[in-house]
């Protein structure tokens, strides 16, 4: 985005950016993030009390998060077990996540910046906006196994070989809820343009009156 000679705001057309590139803008993202939840007291050294309030206030929510980003089971007979993972298994450790163009991981965060969208490109906006709005799971990939358990089947396997996975019905339940976000946080946040204080944000984003709305 630039201004041109009237000083209005236009777009511009860039060059996609290099491997290197995104590396090098994950690794400045994983020092900031770091930093920044250290200076407000959540880094890995604080008190998890004092640093979150939802352990105090939600205790039951704040356990299904926590359990869920660490893919294990909150509570019940399995409670603090992993996930259990069918498929050929392979070692993270030997894993290249930068083997995919424009994609880096440092220090447990990742990017993937190798998505693109030609404004004429209607069809495949289309795509991304249906991938985006798609549902947490799929009904037709889940089985329900003589013991009671549930298989789901991954539509491709993951990067470690995982193919499905397998819970009881309550585990299901529990990573459904984890997908709830936490109360009073915000659903939509905007960047970049779009951001509420971003100078050329009025100039970006269509204003809909109240007239507007009664002419249509």
């Amino acid at each position: 985005m630039a201004a041109d000679d009237d000083g209005q705001p236009q777009f511009q057309a860039v060059l996609a950016p290099e491997d290197d590139e995104i590396v090098r803008l994950t690794a400045s993202l994983a020092e900031r993030i770091t930093g920044l939840l250290d200076r407000r007291g959540l880094g890995p050294d604080s008190n998890p009390e004092e640093a979150d309030s939802l352990r105090t206030d939600e205790p039951w929510l704040a356990g299904l998060y926590a359990a869920a980003v660490s893919g294990r089971t909150a509570y019940g007979p399995n409670a603090g077990r992993r996930v259990t993972r069918v498929g050929d298994q392979i070692d993270p450790d030997g894993l290249d996540i930068t083997r995919s163009p424009r994609c880096a991981g440092v220090a447990g965060f990742s990017l993937h910046a190798n998505v693109a969208v030609h404004a004429a490109d209607r069809p495949r906006l289309e795509r991304l906006a249906r991938y985006c709005a798609r549902p947490p799971i799929c009904m037709e990939r889940i089985e329900r196994l003589d013991d009671g358990r549930l298989l789901y089947r991954f539509k491709r396997p993951w990067r470690d070989g995982t193919t499905h996975i397998v819970m009881e019905p309550l585990e299901m339940m529990e990573n459904l809820a984890a997908l709830v976000p936490a109360p009073k946080a915000h659903l939509v946040r905007y960047s970049g343009l779009f951001a509420p204080a971003a100078k050329w944000r009025s100039r970006i984003v269509p204003s809909i009156t109240v007239r507007n709305l009664r002419d249509e």
